[in-house]
């Protein structure tokens, strides 16, 4: 393949990733979890990466980021932020103050028009009183966006990332399981995205049975092509996974841990990044949680096929590997089970 081929390759592949295999370009993601998952610490995360051009997560282009949110509240959500800035990105401050812009309003995804005010502004108008004389009087009109005209205000002020947090309480007076308000919200998002702007749509898991997955209309799994969740194990470790994505990295995993920071007198908590975790390692991990023994879990995972050997030695030498780098890392502990080491 000719040099300029390649490069061009490479460009395309740059170009279709806000944050190489987590976000993908000009599309809506959905991040999801159960309450306290720590869902709005992770969504402030993906925000700085992509203010600031970082690679915690996956090589990130950068941007201007927008954060739509009526949960949490300023309030709550400025210590937040500021908690983040102090352990992870100090030395990016000015940046990320020029380049987030949040809004605390609220707003419904299910209506007809973007932004709309019966009594924005007032024309003088005509009438006669009960004389019969001619009087003038001030008459409100109403005024409204639509969602093309925002679409452009967002790429004039180049957005490149929109964060909704949280879904739920985007959508007036209408159900998270209503089909037909899904629908319109779904339309008006995609309204939204002129040329490549990136939304992600925080979200919940069902209250009564987060096993479940993604609370709400089947209509929100079916619709998008990338689709995070966020995990927590037995051991407490917690990653984001790719529950969804047009990706090789489908199936892989970020861990991640909540450590403390004093923000001022207050005690904050940040997410702390970890190595990227594949399938392979994943499924150690988990069957580790479920009390395995080390030679049972080599076992299960050879027969899952997992590794890409050949040979009994080759998947013997794979596994060892991985086995050493988790315990290593702190993903496994030797010492929990006798039969482990």
């Amino acid at each position: 393949m000719k040099l300029k081929n390649l490069i061009e390759q490479n460009k395309e592949k740059k170009e279709r990733w806000l944050i190489e295999n987590l976000l993908p370009k000009g599309q809506i993601a959905i991040l999801y979890a159960p309450t306290d998952y720590f869902k709005t610490f992770i969504s402030l995360l993906i925000a700085m990466e992509v203010i600031t051009g970082g690679n915690k997560l996956g090589a990130s282009q950068r941007g201007r980021v927008l954060i739509w949110s009526v949960e949490p509240t300023w309030e709550e959500f400025y210590p937040r932020l500021q908690g983040l800035v102090k352990a992870s990105y100090q030395e990016h401050k000015e940046l990320i103050l020029d380049n987030l812009e949040a809004s605390f309003d609220n707003k419904d995804l299910t209506t007809e028009h973007y932004w709309y005010d019966p009594e924005f502004d007032y024309k003088e108008v005509e009438y006669k009183d009960v004389h019969g004389d001619i009087q003038t009087k001030w008459k409100p009109v109403p005024s409204y966006t639509a969602w093309g005209e925002e679409a452009v205000d967002l790429h004039n002020h180049k957005i490149k990332l929109l964060i909704i947090d949280t879904l739920s309480t985007s959508l007036g007076t209408k159900s998270i399981n209503d089909d037909s308000a899904i629908r319109t919200v779904i339309k008006n998002l995609k309204s939204l995205i002129f040329t490549d702007l990136t939304i992600l749509v925080v979200a919940h898991s069902s209250f009564k049975n987060p096993s479940k997955g993604l609370m709400g209309s089947s209509i929100l799994k079916n619709d998008f092509s990338t689709i995070l969740k966020i995990r927590k194990k037995k051991n407490g470790q917690m990653d984001i996974y790719r529950e969804c994505m047009k990706s090789k990295a489908k199936g892989t995993s970020i861990p991640f841990k909540m450590r403390d920071i004093m923000v001022g007198k207050t005690e904050m908590i940040y997410p702390e990044i970890g190595l990227s975790v594949d399938a392979f390692s994943d499924a150690i991990i988990s069957q580790f949680e479920d009390g395995l023994s080390k030679e049972e879990i080599k076992g299960n995972i050879k027969e899952m096929g997992l590794g890409n050997t050949t040979t009994d030695k080759s998947f013997n030498t794979v596994f060892n590997r991985r086995w050493k780098n988790l315990v290593d890392t702190g993903f496994i502990n030797n010492e929990k089970q006798g039969n482990n080491s």
